[in-house]
């Protein structure tokens, strides 16, 4: 047996019980046939029964009590690595993100480097079609309740350039 204390109010509970008041996919589940229904209009009361009779009642005020709690974010890798990105689609609008191809897969990331959005801001830096950015970029990916998000942050462009290329000449 194990005892809770919430406020005044104490449970004795086996550890089973506990183990599934703690299960993820548990709580989930009570929050879908317990929790959610209660929260529509006609429906008042969930019960149990067997053999004909009520053997557990929850009320529409005590349906709060089986939602599933939200769980913090958990960082898994935090890492600042060098990439260079050809600009898919890029973004005039504040916090609106970019989208970036590395050549194999295409990422939606925020742009942070104050002096390049100043640069672009003022129309010091133009572009087109082929620029390749070469930048410092910012990669989080965290365990949230959904699965793994992946956030991307490119914190300083180090180089632009423009996606027109000439064939160089060589002097001897």
């Amino acid at each position: 047996m194990v005892r809770l204390q919430y406020g005044d109010e104490t449970v004795d509970i086996s550890v089973e019980s506990l183990k599934l008041l703690q299960s993820l996919p548990v709580r989930d589940s009570l929050q879908k046939i317990i929790e959610e229904p209660l929260k529509m209009d006609g429906i008042e009361v969930f019960e149990v029964r067997s053999g004909g009779k009520t053997t557990e009642t929850v009320t529409r005020e005590e349906s709060v009590y089986f939602a599933k709690p939200s769980m913090p974010d958990e960082i898994l890798v935090d890492d600042h690595r060098r990439a260079a990105f050809s600009i898919m689609a890029l973004a005039f609008k504040d916090d609106n993100k970019w989208r970036l191809s590395n050549g194999e897969q295409t990422i939606s990331a925020k742009i942070e480097d104050a002096d390049f959005l100043r640069r672009v801001n003022e129309n010091e830096v133009s572009f087109s079609k082929g620029d390749i950015l070469i930048c410092y970029l910012h990669v989080i990916q965290k365990r949230t309740d959904t699965g793994i998000k992946t956030d991307y942050i490119v914190d300083k462009v180090i180089d632009h350039k423009p996606g027109t290329r000439q064939i160089p000449f060589i002097f001897e």
